[in-house]
């Protein structure tokens, strides 16, 4: 998947999902809430709280 894809899924621009990827900024908690919805995972499992992608979905 492209950042401009992934960008358009939550809605916002492929410089921000470059840089989510780098570290250099954070995506804000509805755009979170919509990446674990989108790829069927935990908001835990997300942001790296576990390595279980059914926990607290």
């Amino acid at each position: 998947m492209t950042q401009a894809a992934l960008g358009e899924i939550i809605g916002v621009k492929r410089d921000s999902i470059y840089t989510y990827e780098k570290g250099l900024n954070y995506p804000e908690v509805r755009n979170l809430i919509t990446l674990a919805d989108y790829f069927g995972v935990s908001l835990d499992y997300l942001v790296g709280r576990t390595d279980n992608p059914e926990i607290n979905k």
